[in-house]
Protein backbone atom coordinates (compact mmCIF):
# COMPACT_ATOMS: atom_id res chain seq x y z
CA UNK A 1 0.00 0.00 0.00
CA UNK A 2 2.76 2.42 0.94
CA UNK A 3 4.80 1.69 -2.19
CA UNK A 4 1.75 2.01 -4.45
CA UNK A 5 0.83 5.37 -2.96
CA UNK A 6 4.39 6.63 -3.34
CA UNK A 7 4.44 5.57 -7.02
CA UNK A 8 1.16 7.36 -7.69
CA UNK A 9 2.31 10.58 -6.04
CA UNK A 10 5.64 10.45 -7.91
CA UNK A 11 3.76 10.19 -11.21
CA UNK A 12 1.57 13.16 -10.29
CA UNK A 13 4.58 15.31 -9.41
CA UNK A 14 6.33 14.36 -12.64
CA UNK A 15 3.25 15.45 -14.60
CA UNK A 16 3.41 18.76 -12.73
CA UNK A 17 7.01 19.31 -13.85
CA UNK A 18 9.10 17.96 -10.98
CA UNK A 19 12.14 16.01 -12.17
CA UNK A 20 13.00 12.87 -10.20
CA UNK A 21 10.69 13.62 -7.25
CA UNK A 22 11.34 11.85 -3.99
CA UNK A 23 8.27 10.90 -1.99
CA UNK A 24 8.34 9.67 1.60
CA UNK A 25 5.26 8.40 3.41
CA UNK A 26 5.59 8.19 7.18
CA UNK A 27 3.50 6.89 10.05
CA UNK A 28 1.90 9.83 11.89
CA UNK A 29 2.70 10.31 15.58
CA UNK A 30 -1.03 10.61 16.37
CA UNK A 31 -3.77 8.21 15.29
CA UNK A 32 -6.12 11.08 14.45
CA UNK A 33 -3.76 12.04 11.61
CA UNK A 34 -4.34 8.83 9.68
CA UNK A 35 -2.35 5.70 8.87
CA UNK A 36 0.20 7.32 6.55
CA UNK A 37 1.20 10.94 5.97
CA UNK A 38 3.47 12.97 3.69
CA UNK A 39 4.77 16.56 3.69
CA UNK A 40 5.65 16.35 0.00
CA UNK A 41 3.57 19.44 -0.88
CA UNK A 42 5.70 21.59 1.41
CA UNK A 43 8.84 20.15 -0.14
CA UNK A 44 7.97 21.05 -3.73
CA UNK A 45 5.66 24.08 -3.30
CA UNK A 46 8.43 26.65 -3.83
CA UNK A 47 9.78 24.84 -6.90
CA UNK A 48 6.31 24.78 -8.48
CA UNK A 49 5.48 28.33 -7.39
CA UNK A 50 2.44 27.27 -5.37
CA UNK A 51 1.14 27.64 -1.85
CA UNK A 52 1.79 24.36 0.07
CA UNK A 53 -1.88 23.97 1.01
CA UNK A 54 -3.00 24.58 -2.59
CA UNK A 55 -0.44 22.10 -3.89
CA UNK A 56 -1.50 19.51 -1.30
CA UNK A 57 -5.14 19.89 -2.37
CA UNK A 58 -4.17 19.56 -6.02
CA UNK A 59 -2.17 16.39 -5.35
CA UNK A 60 -5.08 15.03 -3.34
CA UNK A 61 -7.57 15.65 -6.16
CA UNK A 62 -5.31 14.14 -8.83
CA UNK A 63 -4.61 11.14 -6.60
CA UNK A 64 -8.30 10.55 -5.93
CA UNK A 65 -9.00 10.69 -9.68
CA UNK A 66 -6.14 8.27 -10.40
CA UNK A 67 -7.46 5.86 -7.79
CA UNK A 68 -10.99 6.00 -9.20
CA UNK A 69 -9.69 5.19 -12.67
CA UNK A 70 -7.44 2.40 -11.45
CA UNK A 71 -10.22 0.67 -9.47
CA UNK A 72 -7.67 -1.69 -7.91
CA UNK A 73 -6.94 -2.75 -4.32
CA UNK A 74 -5.54 0.68 -3.51
CA UNK A 75 -8.75 2.50 -4.48
CA UNK A 76 -10.82 0.09 -2.38
CA UNK A 77 -8.68 0.32 0.73
CA UNK A 78 -8.15 4.08 0.95
CA UNK A 79 -11.03 5.32 3.08
CA UNK A 80 -10.14 9.01 3.07
CA UNK A 81 -7.44 11.47 2.00
CA UNK A 82 -7.18 14.61 4.09
CA UNK A 83 -5.15 17.81 3.74
CA UNK A 84 -4.23 19.73 6.89
CA UNK A 85 -2.11 22.80 7.59
CA UNK A 86 0.57 23.67 6.72
CA UNK A 87 0.40 21.19 3.82
CA UNK A 88 0.37 17.62 5.09
CA UNK A 89 -1.53 14.96 3.13
CA UNK A 90 -2.90 12.24 5.42
CA UNK A 91 -4.19 8.84 4.31
CA UNK A 92 -6.77 6.80 6.18
CA UNK A 93 -7.12 3.08 5.34
CA UNK A 94 -10.34 1.12 5.48
CA UNK A 95 -10.41 -1.23 8.48
CA UNK A 96 -10.92 -4.12 6.07
CA UNK A 97 -7.41 -3.54 4.74
CA UNK A 98 -5.85 -4.53 8.04
CA UNK A 99 -8.11 -7.56 8.31
CA UNK A 100 -6.95 -8.67 4.84
CA UNK A 101 -3.31 -8.22 5.83
CA UNK A 102 -3.80 -10.41 8.89
CA UNK A 103 -5.65 -13.02 6.83
CA UNK A 104 -2.89 -13.21 4.23
CA UNK A 105 -0.28 -13.39 6.98
CA UNK A 106 -2.10 -16.20 8.76
CA UNK A 107 -2.22 -18.17 5.51
CA UNK A 108 1.58 -18.16 5.55
CA UNK A 109 1.95 -19.13 9.19
CA UNK A 110 4.08 -22.16 8.33
CA UNK A 111 7.02 -19.75 8.07
CA UNK A 112 6.77 -18.97 11.78
CA UNK A 113 6.29 -22.48 13.16
CA UNK A 114 8.82 -23.14 15.92
CA UNK A 115 10.52 -19.80 15.31
CA UNK A 116 12.03 -18.59 18.57
CA UNK A 117 10.94 -15.00 19.09
CA UNK A 118 11.58 -12.70 22.01
CA UNK A 119 9.46 -9.55 22.23
CA UNK A 120 10.72 -6.79 24.50
CA UNK A 121 8.17 -4.19 25.51
CA UNK A 122 6.85 -1.88 28.22
CA UNK A 123 10.37 -1.25 29.62
CA UNK A 124 9.30 0.75 32.64
CA UNK A 125 11.86 2.54 34.78
CA UNK A 126 11.75 2.02 38.57
CA UNK A 127 11.35 5.26 40.56
CA UNK A 128 8.98 6.59 37.88
CA UNK A 129 5.21 6.19 37.92
CA UNK A 130 3.44 3.82 35.50
CA UNK A 131 1.52 6.39 33.44
CA UNK A 132 -0.86 6.04 30.50
CA UNK A 133 1.98 6.58 28.03
CA UNK A 134 3.50 3.30 29.25
CA UNK A 135 0.25 1.49 28.52
CA UNK A 136 0.88 2.02 24.82
CA UNK A 137 4.05 -0.11 24.39
CA UNK A 138 2.58 -2.62 26.84
CA UNK A 139 -0.64 -3.10 24.86
CA UNK A 140 1.09 -3.02 21.45
CA UNK A 141 3.87 -5.37 22.58
CA UNK A 142 1.40 -7.83 24.07
CA UNK A 143 -0.70 -7.76 20.90
CA UNK A 144 2.34 -8.39 18.70
CA UNK A 145 3.32 -11.29 20.96
CA UNK A 146 -0.13 -12.86 20.70
CA UNK A 147 -0.32 -12.44 16.92
CA UNK A 148 3.08 -14.08 16.43
CA UNK A 149 2.13 -16.88 18.82
CA UNK A 150 -1.07 -17.50 16.87
CA UNK A 151 1.05 -17.99 13.74
CA UNK A 152 2.96 -20.86 15.32
CA UNK A 153 6.05 -19.17 16.74
CA UNK A 154 7.44 -19.77 20.20
CA UNK A 155 7.28 -16.38 21.91
CA UNK A 156 8.96 -15.16 25.08
CA UNK A 157 8.02 -11.80 26.57
CA UNK A 158 10.77 -9.62 27.99
CA UNK A 159 10.79 -6.42 30.03
CA UNK A 160 13.99 -4.36 30.16
CA UNK A 161 14.00 -1.84 32.99
CA UNK A 162 16.31 1.03 33.78
CA UNK A 163 17.08 0.58 37.47
CA UNK A 164 20.31 2.59 37.41
CA UNK A 165 21.20 5.92 35.87
CA UNK A 166 20.78 9.61 36.47
CA UNK A 167 16.98 9.39 36.74
CA UNK A 168 17.38 6.95 39.65
CA UNK A 169 19.95 9.19 41.33
CA UNK A 170 17.56 12.16 41.07
CA UNK A 171 14.79 10.16 42.74
CA UNK A 172 17.09 8.78 45.46
CA UNK A 173 18.32 12.31 46.21
CA UNK A 174 14.74 13.55 46.56
CA UNK A 175 13.73 10.64 48.82
CA UNK A 176 16.82 11.28 50.95
CA UNK A 177 15.57 14.86 51.28
CA UNK A 178 12.03 13.89 52.35
CA UNK A 179 10.10 13.26 49.12
CA UNK A 180 7.76 10.30 48.69
CA UNK A 181 8.43 7.77 45.93
CA UNK A 182 5.56 9.00 43.74
CA UNK A 183 6.92 12.56 43.50
CA UNK A 184 10.63 11.84 43.94
CA UNK A 185 11.78 11.81 40.34
CA UNK A 186 10.05 15.08 39.39
CA UNK A 187 11.40 16.81 42.51
CA UNK A 188 14.90 15.44 41.94
CA UNK A 189 14.90 16.51 38.31
CA UNK A 190 13.78 20.03 39.23
CA UNK A 191 16.56 20.31 41.81
CA UNK A 192 19.12 18.97 39.31
CA UNK A 193 18.16 21.64 36.77
CA UNK A 194 17.87 24.58 39.18
CA UNK A 195 20.31 23.97 42.05
CA UNK A 196 24.02 23.54 41.30
CA UNK A 197 24.75 21.98 44.71
CA UNK A 198 21.91 19.49 44.30
CA UNK A 199 23.22 18.65 40.84
CA UNK A 200 26.67 17.82 42.24
CA UNK A 201 25.11 15.69 45.00
CA UNK A 202 22.97 13.80 42.46
CA UNK A 203 26.00 13.09 40.26
CA UNK A 204 27.78 11.62 43.29
CA UNK A 205 24.71 9.57 44.23
CA UNK A 206 24.63 8.21 40.68
CA UNK A 207 28.14 6.83 41.16
CA UNK A 208 27.25 5.40 44.57
CA UNK A 209 24.19 3.61 43.18
CA UNK A 210 26.43 1.93 40.60
CA UNK A 211 29.19 0.85 42.98
CA UNK A 212 26.98 0.33 46.07
CA UNK A 213 29.58 2.18 48.17
CA UNK A 214 27.19 4.04 50.50
CA UNK A 215 24.96 2.02 52.85
CA UNK A 216 22.38 4.83 53.33
CA UNK A 217 22.05 5.45 49.58
CA UNK A 218 21.91 1.72 48.90
CA UNK A 219 19.11 1.24 51.44
CA UNK A 220 17.01 4.04 49.91
CA UNK A 221 17.70 2.64 46.44
CA UNK A 222 16.79 -0.96 47.26
CA UNK A 223 13.60 0.02 49.08
CA UNK A 224 12.45 2.34 46.28
CA UNK A 225 13.31 -0.20 43.58
CA UNK A 226 11.35 -2.94 45.32
CA UNK A 227 8.32 -0.70 45.85
CA UNK A 228 8.36 0.49 42.23
CA UNK A 229 8.61 -3.00 40.76
CA UNK A 230 5.85 -4.26 43.05
CA UNK A 231 3.55 -1.49 41.87
CA UNK A 232 4.29 -2.30 38.24
CA UNK A 233 3.34 -5.94 38.80
CA UNK A 234 -0.09 -4.90 40.02
CA UNK A 235 -0.74 -3.08 36.74
CA UNK A 236 0.68 -5.96 34.65
CA UNK A 237 -1.73 -8.30 36.40
CA UNK A 238 -4.68 -6.00 35.71
CA UNK A 239 -3.93 -5.63 31.99
CA UNK A 240 -3.14 -9.33 31.49
CA UNK A 241 0.59 -9.23 30.81
CA UNK A 242 2.95 -11.88 32.15
CA UNK A 243 6.63 -11.56 31.32
CA UNK A 244 8.95 -14.54 30.90
CA UNK A 245 12.13 -12.54 31.42
CA UNK A 246 13.05 -9.40 33.30
CA UNK A 247 16.30 -7.67 32.39
CA UNK A 248 17.74 -4.75 34.33
CA UNK A 249 20.28 -2.10 33.42
CA UNK A 250 22.17 -2.82 36.62
CA UNK A 251 22.75 -6.37 35.33
CA UNK A 252 23.90 -5.45 31.82
CA UNK A 253 25.83 -2.24 32.53
CA UNK A 254 29.26 -3.69 33.29
CA UNK A 255 29.12 -6.10 30.35
CA UNK A 256 28.02 -3.30 28.00
CA UNK A 257 30.89 -1.12 29.20
CA UNK A 258 33.33 -3.99 28.73
CA UNK A 259 32.18 -4.50 25.11
CA UNK A 260 32.65 -0.84 24.27
CA UNK A 261 36.07 -0.62 25.90
CA UNK A 262 37.28 -3.69 24.00
CA UNK A 263 36.36 -2.04 20.71
CA UNK A 264 37.88 1.41 21.26
CA UNK A 265 39.95 2.31 18.23
CA UNK A 266 38.11 0.13 15.73
CA UNK A 267 34.44 0.95 16.37
CA UNK A 268 34.40 3.44 19.23
CA UNK A 269 36.73 6.34 19.99
CA UNK A 270 37.65 8.65 22.82
CA UNK A 271 35.77 11.93 22.72
CA UNK A 272 35.92 15.14 24.73
CA UNK A 273 36.70 14.93 28.45
CA UNK A 274 37.31 11.18 28.32
CA UNK A 275 33.90 10.04 27.07
CA UNK A 276 33.74 7.13 24.61
CA UNK A 277 31.66 7.81 21.52
CA UNK A 278 30.39 6.13 18.37
CA UNK A 279 30.47 8.33 15.28
CA UNK A 280 27.54 6.94 13.36
CA UNK A 281 28.05 9.37 10.48
CA UNK A 282 31.39 7.69 9.72
CA UNK A 283 29.44 4.56 8.75
CA UNK A 284 26.26 6.12 7.37
CA UNK A 285 25.75 9.82 6.62
CA UNK A 286 22.16 9.59 7.89
CA UNK A 287 23.37 8.66 11.39
CA UNK A 288 24.85 10.79 14.16
CA UNK A 289 27.32 10.60 17.05
CA UNK A 290 26.27 9.11 20.39
CA UNK A 291 28.06 8.68 23.72
CA UNK A 292 28.46 5.07 24.92
CA UNK A 293 30.55 5.75 28.05
CA UNK A 294 30.21 9.17 29.66
CA UNK A 295 32.98 11.35 31.06
CA UNK A 296 32.32 9.93 34.53
CA UNK A 297 33.29 6.50 33.18
CA UNK A 298 29.74 5.15 33.39
CA UNK A 299 28.04 3.26 30.53
CA UNK A 300 25.11 5.03 28.86
CA UNK A 301 21.84 3.50 27.58
CA UNK A 302 23.61 2.76 24.31
CA UNK A 303 26.36 0.64 25.89
CA UNK A 304 23.86 -1.18 28.07
CA UNK A 305 21.68 -2.00 25.04
CA UNK A 306 24.69 -3.61 23.36
CA UNK A 307 25.25 -5.78 26.41
CA UNK A 308 21.53 -6.56 26.61
CA UNK A 309 21.38 -7.96 23.06
CA UNK A 310 23.98 -10.63 23.92
CA UNK A 311 22.61 -11.33 27.39
CA UNK A 312 19.11 -11.83 25.94
CA UNK A 313 20.49 -14.27 23.39
CA UNK A 314 22.42 -16.20 26.05
CA UNK A 315 19.23 -16.46 28.10
CA UNK A 316 17.05 -17.42 25.14
CA UNK A 317 18.73 -18.21 21.76
CA UNK A 318 16.23 -16.31 19.63
CA UNK A 319 15.74 -16.34 15.88
CA UNK A 320 14.13 -12.91 16.05
CA UNK A 321 14.32 -10.23 18.72
CA UNK A 322 11.58 -7.58 18.50
CA UNK A 323 11.93 -4.37 20.50
CA UNK A 324 8.82 -2.19 20.86
CA UNK A 325 9.31 1.49 21.77
CA UNK A 326 7.90 4.95 21.13
CA UNK A 327 8.97 6.57 17.87
CA UNK A 328 10.74 9.39 19.69
CA UNK A 329 13.86 7.18 19.89
CA UNK A 330 13.87 6.05 16.25
CA UNK A 331 17.10 7.90 15.43
CA UNK A 332 18.77 6.62 18.58
CA UNK A 333 17.87 3.06 17.62
CA UNK A 334 19.27 3.43 14.11
CA UNK A 335 22.66 4.37 15.58
CA UNK A 336 22.44 1.55 18.12
CA UNK A 337 21.67 -1.06 15.46
CA UNK A 338 24.60 0.16 13.37
CA UNK A 339 26.96 -0.16 16.31
CA UNK A 340 25.45 -3.58 17.08
CA UNK A 341 26.03 -4.69 13.48
CA UNK A 342 29.75 -4.02 13.96
CA UNK A 343 30.03 -5.64 17.40
CA UNK A 344 27.47 -8.47 17.12
CA UNK A 345 26.57 -8.71 13.40
CA UNK A 346 24.49 -11.90 13.78
CA UNK A 347 22.41 -10.42 16.59
CA UNK A 348 21.88 -7.15 14.72
CA UNK A 349 20.41 -9.09 11.80
CA UNK A 350 18.03 -10.83 14.19
CA UNK A 351 16.89 -7.59 15.83
CA UNK A 352 13.78 -5.72 14.67
CA UNK A 353 12.77 -2.36 16.11
CA UNK A 354 9.03 -1.56 15.99
CA UNK A 355 8.05 1.95 17.03
CA UNK A 356 4.70 3.58 17.65
CA UNK A 357 3.23 7.03 18.15
CA UNK A 358 2.83 8.68 21.53
CA UNK A 359 -0.19 9.27 23.74
CA UNK A 360 -0.48 12.94 24.61
CA UNK A 361 -2.49 15.07 26.98
CA UNK A 362 -4.63 17.89 25.51
CA UNK A 363 -1.93 20.36 26.58
CA UNK A 364 0.89 18.33 25.04
CA UNK A 365 3.32 15.53 25.79
CA UNK A 366 3.35 13.91 29.22
CA UNK A 367 6.54 14.27 31.24
CA UNK A 368 7.66 12.26 34.27
CA UNK A 369 10.30 14.96 34.79
CA UNK A 370 7.69 17.59 35.54
CA UNK A 371 5.11 15.25 37.05
CA UNK A 372 2.66 16.17 34.29
CA UNK A 373 1.20 12.68 33.84
CA UNK A 374 -1.96 10.61 34.18
CA UNK A 375 -1.21 7.35 35.95
CA UNK A 376 -2.28 4.07 34.39
CA UNK A 377 -3.98 3.08 37.63
CA UNK A 378 -6.08 6.26 37.75
CA UNK A 379 -7.14 5.89 34.10
CA UNK A 380 -8.23 2.28 34.59
CA UNK A 381 -10.11 3.19 37.76
CA UNK A 382 -11.85 6.18 36.14
CA UNK A 383 -13.04 4.14 33.16
CA UNK A 384 -14.15 1.36 35.49
CA UNK A 385 -16.10 3.79 37.68
CA UNK A 386 -17.86 5.29 34.66
CA UNK A 387 -18.92 1.83 33.49
CA UNK A 388 -20.29 0.97 36.94
CA UNK A 389 -22.16 4.28 37.28
CA UNK A 390 -23.71 4.13 33.80
CA UNK A 391 -24.53 0.45 33.58
CA UNK A 392 -24.70 -0.73 37.22
CA UNK A 393 -22.15 -3.40 36.37
CA UNK A 394 -20.40 -5.44 39.06
CA UNK A 395 -16.82 -4.44 39.77
CA UNK A 396 -15.13 -7.51 38.24
CA UNK A 397 -17.04 -7.22 34.96
CA UNK A 398 -16.50 -3.46 34.84
CA UNK A 399 -12.75 -4.02 35.20
CA UNK A 400 -12.70 -6.40 32.23
CA UNK A 401 -14.69 -3.96 30.09
CA UNK A 402 -12.51 -1.02 31.15
CA UNK A 403 -9.28 -2.81 30.27
CA UNK A 404 -10.75 -3.91 26.94
CA UNK A 405 -11.88 -0.38 26.11
CA UNK A 406 -8.46 1.07 26.88
CA UNK A 407 -6.69 -1.55 24.80
CA UNK A 408 -9.07 -0.97 21.90
CA UNK A 409 -8.52 2.80 22.01
CA UNK A 410 -4.74 2.23 21.80
CA UNK A 411 -4.85 -0.38 19.04
CA UNK A 412 -7.64 1.17 16.95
Amino acid sequence: MKEELEKNIINILKEMGVENPKVVLEYPTQFTLGDLSTNIAMGYAKQLGKNPMDLAEEIKQKLEEALRQAQGDLSKQIKKIEVIKPGFINFFFDSGYFADVLKKTSEKNENLKNQKTIVEYTDLNPFKEFHIGHLMPNVIGESISRIIESLGAEVKRANYQSDVGLHVAKAVWAIKNGANLKDAYAQGHKAYEEDENAKKEIIEINKKVYNKSDSEINEIYQKGRKESLGGFEEIYKRVGTKFDFYFFESEVASFGKEIVEKNIGEIFEKGDEGAVIFKGENFDKKLHTRVFINKEGLPTYEAKELGLSKIKYDKYPYDISIVVTGNEINEYFKVLLKAMSLVFPDLAQKTKHISHGMLRLPEGKMSSRTGNIVSAESLINQVKEKIISHHETESKTAEIIAIGAIKYSILH
